[in-house]
């Protein structure tokens, strides 16, 4: 069990992992496999500089983000 799980099965989060059972590589697919809309879907994007710092960005599914 991972950690995240873990943190779940003991209530220190209020959240349920989902796992549709078909791979999901964009929002569409993962929007489709669960039936919901798109805007209901939540992804999470790491963005790394060359300088090694790293950004995290959790935006709606049908958020665009510009990485500039």
């Amino acid at each position: 069990m991972s950690r995240l799980e873990q943190m779940i099965a003991a209530g220190a989060i209020d959240a349920q992992l989902i796992e549709p059972g078909v791979p999901t590589p964009t929002v569409p697919d993962a929007a489709a496999a669960l039936g919901v809309e798109p805007q209901q879907i939540i992804k999470s994007l790491l963005f790394a500089a060359r300088d090694g710092s790293v950004v995290l960005a959790i935006v709606t599914g049908a958020s665009r983000v510009d990485r500039h």
